[in-house]
This record gives C-alpha cells, structure tokens and sequence, in this order.
C-alpha cells in the first residue's frame, strides 16, 4: 500500500515501502511570516538495529489556494526516499558498524558514543536526558 500525495491535480510522489515502521504527513505554518509547508516522512527499518529518517517531501512550500490531496494506493510501488537521518546501527561491507544515537541520530564518529545491542546514545543526549539528581 502507497500513500499517492497531488498538488494541485498533479501527483507528485508515491510515499510507502515494507520496510517502514511509521509513515507521517504534516502541513505547518512558522508565524508571522514563513509560507505555509508540507512535509512526508517516516522511519524505514532495513535492519534489526537500524532505523533510517526518510524523507519524500521535507518543507515543501504551499501558496494559498492551493489543493493538496492525499490517495491511499493499493498494490502500488512507492518512489525512493532520501534519508535523513540514522538511529541504530548500520553495517556497511568492507566498513564495519556506524553507531548512531538513537535519540539525535548524531554519528559516533562526531560524537562520544555508548553503544548497546538495543539502543545508542551519545555523551550530549546523556547529559541532556540526565536527571539533575545524578
């Protein structure tokens, strides 16, 4: 099942896969002076300990008048995303494993990481989530 997202009659993608754990569409306003946007987005899950921030349409901008339709599509073939960002651990051949923090998606590359089979934080989420008693 897809999620076929128009603009004014015409359409412009086709958001879905079997992979995806969520799948969310937004419409948005920023006061007082940012055009309205949408946004489709989600997270696709390729593996066990790995979840990918996808992106089919990120802050695109809506003028007044403008008509936008969403069709549920069934046996359909979604179009590509782009991704984001990663939560997990991704295993790349010849590379070995990058962790990602599953709370900012920051790279343990950049950032201290602690790294666990289930979830993976770095030292700024740490301290950010932190209670003050600690």
């Amino acid at each position: 099942m897809c999620f076929e997202v128009s603009l004014n009659g015409q359409v412009l993608f086709r958001a879905g896969g079997d992979q995806l754990e969520s799948m969310f569409a937004s419409i948005s306003h920023k006061a007082p002076h940012d055009l309205p946007y949408f946004q489709v987005h989600g997270l696709n899950r390729p593996a066990d300990n790995l979840f990918e921030e996808v992106y089919w349409a990120k802050q695109t901008a809506l003028s007044g008048g403008d008509t936008l339709t969403v069709r549920v599509v069934e046996n359909a073939t979604p179009d590509s995303f782009v991704v984001g960002n990663y939560f997990g651990t991704r295993t790349s051949a010849g590379i070995g494993e990058d962790h990602y923090c599953t709370f900012c998606g920051q790279s343990a590359r950049a950032v201290g990481m602690l790294v666990h089979k289930k979830a993976n934080i770095c030292h700024e989420c740490l301290r950010k989530y932190q209670p003050d008693e600690m």
